[in-house]
């Protein structure tokens, strides 16, 4: 994260930036740093372990991001099953919404609101008012979740706002 610096610091001075990928997630609050598995080399048995570890306490390594934008991201949701990554961000930062952005998919943030921009909905998972615990087999659990999408060229916003 500190070779992004430089370019945090001419955000912060008003340049616009695009980024995607690993870039995008760590202008979050806080980023998901496991290492990503190749889906078109491993194994249908590594793929659903790498995905289900990340619903387990402690099987999402955590690092602080840029805090470009008052929010966690995590990229590449779909295409790389990404949801307990997803749900790890907010899980363990229940008052910060994370946005899941699926391939092909951006939100433009402007001084009027987030857009969704790109071929598919973006997701906002928000476990503000949740109950959460962990199960015994060390698992999230979550009640009263609210994931909510957003199509393209739409505003993301709040409900009641």
């Amino acid at each position: 994260i500190s070779q992004l610096q430089p370019i945090a610091e001419v955000w912060r001075n008003g340049t616009t930036l695009l980024m995607g990928g690993a870039a995008a997630a760590a202008a979050g609050q806080t980023y998901a740093a496991n290492s990503a598995v190749n889906f078109a080399t491993a194994s249908a048995s590594a793929i659903a372990l790498h995905a289900q570890g990340s619903f387990i306490v402690g099987g999402t390594r955590l690092r602080p991001g840029l805090e470009l934008v008052d929010l966690n991201v995590e990229p590449h949701l779909i295409d790389n099953n990404r949801f307990g990554r997803l749900f790890s961000l907010a899980f363990n930062e229940k008052d910060v919404q994370t946005l899941g952005l699926p391939e092909n998919t951006a939100v433009r943030f402007t001084a009027e609101g987030a857009f969704v921009q790109g071929e598919n909905a973006a997701f906002v998972l928000d476990l503000s008012d949740a109950l959460l615990g962990v199960g015994v087999n060390n698992a999230f659990v979550v009640a009263n979740a609210l994931l909510d999408t957003f199509a393209a060229n739409e505003r993301i916003q709040a409900v009641g706002t």
